[in-house]
């Protein structure tokens, strides 16, 4: 029985609707779901202590989520840019979600956290685009850009004599990235990837 899910194990799998997970399930991986554009519903079994940075980012169709209590690590980004996201229910004993956890999740409006949350990440304003432009079965282009604020919501002191601050280290204001892929024969295509 399966008990980890790899980093991208349905990473942009377009047309998954519904999945069912096992029951044995502990750790769900970095972008394990990521761009699962047709996933319209997930049951997060009761038992998965670990959800990944991304692990269900860009699900814009995933319509409510339910976090088990079971979960101890929610990564950065979990469940950001799911557009139709509407409700979210955070069981007893979820302590931290992770930094923008439900960022661009325009929709929500029904949360419900029980008790036992100390942490809630920090929070992070901006806007993010991203296109997709196919040219027959040839050449394909792919690119997003985010342009954001990340600041912590109280000033923290990253070491000894340094000034405290309410900005995250290593959180760009803008950054992005590009993917091309161009078919040269049936059986050979060349792919490039960039992030800035």
């Amino acid at each position: 029985s399966v008990t980890h899910l790899d980093r991208e194990a349905f990473g942009d799998c377009n047309q998954l609707a519904s999945v069912k997970l096992s029951k044995n399930l502990v750790t769900i991986g970095m972008q394990a779901f990521d761009g699962c554009e047709s996933l319209t519903a997930i049951e997060i079994p009761n038992g998965v202590t670990t959800l990944g940075d991304y692990a269900f980012h860009r699900c814009i169709a995933l319509t409510e989520v339910r976090i088990p209590g079971s979960v101890v690590t929610m990564g950065k980004e979990a469940f950001s840019s799911c557009w139709a996201l509407t409700t979210v229910v955070i069981e007893k004993g979820v302590a931290a979600i992770g930094e923008s956890a439900f960022y661009e999740c325009t929709a929500l409006v029904n949360v419900t956290i029980e008790e036992g949350l100390q942490t809630i990440g920090a929070r992070v304003f901006g806007g993010n685009l991203e296109g997709k432009v196919a040219y027959k079965n040839l050449l394909q282009v792919q690119m997003g850009v985010t342009v954001q604020k990340s600041r912590y919501k109280e000033s923290r002191s990253w070491g000894e004599g340094v000034e405290s601050t309410r900005a995250m280290f290593r959180t760009p204001d803008l950054h992005g990235y590009m993917t091309a892929s161009y078919n040269l024969f049936k059986e050979l295509t060349l792919a490039l990837t960039g992030t800035y």
